[in-house]
């Protein structure tokens, strides 16, 4: 209680003096670069209710926590808009699961430096107390004659969640993703793409998870056409090489054949949607192939003037995070669909609810699965901005887990408030 006690204290001074240079910086425009928007710093306070924090079948016991997330981000030049967010999975192969295409409004040369916290104190049960960190940096220089370039990493440190871990003690991990990206426009219709990706996952909290530990390399390929005046069409190509540091788990090389459709973000729909095949080759029995129908779609559909409907859907091949024994599973088939309505019934306040279904086919060859979960999940969100730096907000969620393997079964009821300032 003390350590929660002194978080947030040393939150409430943190954004004291952020309120209080942001002020000084309407004023004279200059301090820290506030007023020009170079730096951002923002805080998030989180109080959370679980029925079931650990996520277990039975044994079930609630938590309080309370989450302190204090982080920044600076910017070069000088913008107000917020850096782009690069997403690292570890159950993704290659460490990066969603596709990802360059803004065009980017130009010439841009830099940007993300971090934030989260410091994680429960209130009836402390096991789970850790603090994450989460660092991002990218560089971008596009030229004159339609080559851009970009460079990026990020580092993650944290844990599983508890639903993916059965309920055993935090598996605390550091992970890196580097990129490197090359985009060329070769004409105002015909644009390409490459990129090389490295990806290292180590896991700090013992031996009996360094089984998960593996160095990724993945190299990916778009060729992009615009069809429309808001609307392309791409093909894309990735190869990914996994390599895990034991040999309890197989290597493997994952390739993936998509073919899909791009909508521009000032289009009444915008997202992508993309259908394709991949073939994971697994290092076990004379090099086993698993075949799959893969895909993803995060589509966004705007109506009556305050409210979108999104549609998102996926199936794509994971790495395993469950070491059966005695045979280890290889990899995950995962597939999940989610529709969520948005809608602000004023300029301050909005509402979101969602529901989404997901399956997980725990795979020990290409032709034998083990266990297999099916996740329902529905969220109802309601926020209200106070002003142009603060915003309250409050969330509700319910999931519930059938797996074939009872141990894995699963309910919990969520109820999280918020309280955010960013500048």
């Amino acid at each position: 209680m003390f350590v929660l006690t002194r978080s947030l204290a040393l939150a409430s001074i943190v954004l004291f003096f952020a309120v209080s240079l942001c002020s000084a910086a309407d004023e004279s425009g200059q301090l820290f670069g506030f007023g020009q928007g170079y730096f951002h710093p923002s805080v998030k306070v989180a109080t959370e209710y679980s029925d079931n924090y650990k996520a277990v079948a039975r044994g079930e016991q609630s938590n309080w926590t309370t989450t302190v997330s204090p982080g920044f981000w600076v910017s070069l030049p000088a913008s107000h808009k917020k850096a782009f967010k690069i997403e690292s999975s570890n159950s993704a192969p290659g460490g990066y699961g969603i596709s990802r295409f360059r803004d065009p409004e980017d130009k010439g040369f841009y830099s940007s430096l993300m971090y934030n916290a989260d410091i994680v104190r429960g209130h009836e049960h402390t096991d789970d107390d850790l603090t994450k960190h989460r660092g991002q940096g990218m560089l971008q220089y596009a030229f004159a004659r339609g080559l851009a370039l970009e460079v990026s990493d990020v580092y993650i440190k944290s844990a599983d969640e508890n639903a993916d871990t059965v309920g055993v003690d935090l598996e605390k991990y550091n992970s890196n993703l580097a990129t490197l990206i090359a985009f060329y426009d070769v004409s105002p219709k015909l644009k390409l793409r490459v990129g090389y990706a490295n990806f290292n996952l180590d896991y700090t909290s013992g031996t009996d998870v360094d089984y998960k530990e593996r160095v990724d390399n993945r190299v990916s390929a778009y060729v992009l056409y615009r069809v429309l005046p808001k609307t392309e069409l791409f093909v894309q190509y990735d190869y990914i090489d996994i390599d895990y540091d034991q040999d309890i788990l197989a290597d493997g090389e994952d390739q993936h054949y998509f073919v899909g459709v791009k909508f521009d973000t000032t289009a009444r729909i915008s997202g992508h949607a993309k259908i394709g095949y991949g073939e994971y080759v697994a290092d076990i029995n004379n090099n086993d192939t698993f075949e799959d129908f893969i895909g993803d779609a995060s589509l966004k559909y705007a109506f009556w003037g305050n409210s979108s409907l999104t549609l998102t859907a996926q199936q794509i091949v994971n790495v395993t995070d469950d070491n059966a024994t005695p045979r280890s599973y290889q990899n995950i088939l995962h597939s999940e669909v989610g529709l969520a309505l948005s809608h602000k019934f004023t300029k301050k306040i909005g509402a979101k609810v969602g529901v989404a279904y997901k399956e997980d086919e725990y795979r020990f060859d290409s032709s034998d699965s083990g266990r297999e979960d099916e996740d329902w999940v529905t969220r109802f969100n309601l926020d209200y901005t106070m002003n142009n730096w603060l915003k309250l907000g409050t969330s509700y969620s319910y999931t519930d887990r059938d797996s074939n393997e009872n141990n894995n079964d699963y309910k919990e009821n969520q109820l999280t408030f918020t309280a955010s300032a960013s500048f």
